[in-house]
Formats: structure tokens, C-alpha cells, sequence
């Protein structure tokens, strides 16, 4: 699976683009906990420590907004692109 991360997420993973192995139908939350096992400071800005997402990263899989689809249970495959986002702010 192609990891592209954003913004201040690039920072995080220490790089723009990353691959994961994912395999056929794996949840996308064991795919993050092994990224998240990789790059430890991204785990905290994911989830809380009941793994609820704590609104800090955003999430596109194939360009699409996880807030449509089944968020973190969502299953994924190695021909999947998933995007992080820091939510940017201004005013």
C-alpha cells in the first residue's frame, strides 16, 4: 500500500512517501498500527489510547474523505493509496 503523507505528517514519517504491506482485505487499523509502531510520533496525534481518532490526521484512501466509508475498519489492499493529512488552520 502507497503511503503519501502531507503537510506536517511528512515530518512525522520522515518522508512524503512510504509503502506497507497490507494484503488483501486488511482493516486499515492494523495498517496504521504498524505505521504507527514505525513512526511513533504519529500513534498519539491517531488515536487516543481506546484508539478513538483524535481529529488531528485526516484520512483519504484512494482520494476519498474516510468519513464516508467505515473509517479505521475499512478494509484495504496493497493497490491502495492512502493520503494523511495535518487539518490546517488560519483565519
Amino acid at each position: 500500500m502507497r503511503v503519501r503523507a502531507f503537510t506536517s505528517v511528512r515530518d512525522l514519517l520522515g518522508a512524503g512517501d512510504l509503502e506497507i504491506a497490507a494484503g488483501e482485505g486488511t482493516p486499515l487499523r492494523r495498517v496504521l498500527r504498524e505505521l504507527a509502531a514505525q513512526h511513533p510520533a504519529l500513534n498519539a496525534k491517531l488515536w487516543d489510547s481506546a484508539e478513538r481518532p483524535t481529529g488531528q490526521i485526516r484520512l483519504l484512501l484512494n482520494g476519498r474523505s474516510l468519513d464516508t466509508a467505515s473509517g479505521f475498519d475499512t478494509l484495504v489492499s496493497d493497490a491502495d493509496t492512502l493520503g494523511l493529512f495535518a487539518p490546517l488552520g488560519g483565519g
